[in-house]
């Protein structure tokens, strides 16, 4: 029903943002993003972690084929249940410059250090470039740490990190 009513609405006009309010399969989001090939922004809650995502040849070769005409660059999600997510939402989103994380329901630092090792690992595919998360208590011991661990590990090198209100910002190039 709403892939039809979505289908009718691309006969008038372009669909350049989406925003899944609740939360929905990643077969759901698959089926939605492949539907709307000029997305350039994508909002969502979580990425069900109750799920074993298992995907079937159709939904396989529908992601190959969206990762080579893909143009969201922009992803916002509430929250982060695991440390996989972030793969889902990479191999989604390939073309990704953004990403802004509300909540982490696991830790952290931990979450930052894997998503930075798979970023660097995979500098020349990867075009990502800012990430912006929240953080509800937040101090200069926090900017300080992900600073250390960022130079000690080595996961970036030209990059700023800063912090407005609760929200800290990761920039590099």
């Amino acid at each position: 029903m709403i892939f039809e009513q979505i289908k009718r609405v691309l006969t008038i006009t372009q669909i350049y943002h989406l925003s899944i309010i609740e939360e929905h399969s990643i077969h759901l989001a698959i089926q939605l993003m492949n539907l709307l090939p000029d997305l350039i922004t994508l909002k969502i809650h979580s990425i069900p972690s109750d799920e074993t995502t298992t995907f079937t040849f159709e939904e396989f070769c529908t992601v190959a084929a969206f990762k080579s005409y893909s143009k969201i660059a922009k992803v916002y999600i509430e929250e982060i249940n695991d440390i996989n997510d972030l793969d889902y939402i990479s191999l989604l989103c390939p073309h990704m410059k953004f990403l802004q994380v509300k909540r982490f329901n696991i830790n952290i630092q931990f979450c930052l250090r894997t998503f930075l090792k798979v970023i660097y690992n995979n500098n020349d595919i990867c075009s990502i470039r800012s990430l912006c998360f929240d953080v509800s208590t937040m101090d200069d011991e926090i900017i300080q740490n992900f600073d250390i661990m960022i130079r000690s590990e080595k996961l970036l090198f030209n990059y700023t990190i800063k912090h407005v209100y609760n929200k800290i910002y990761l920039q590099w190039k």
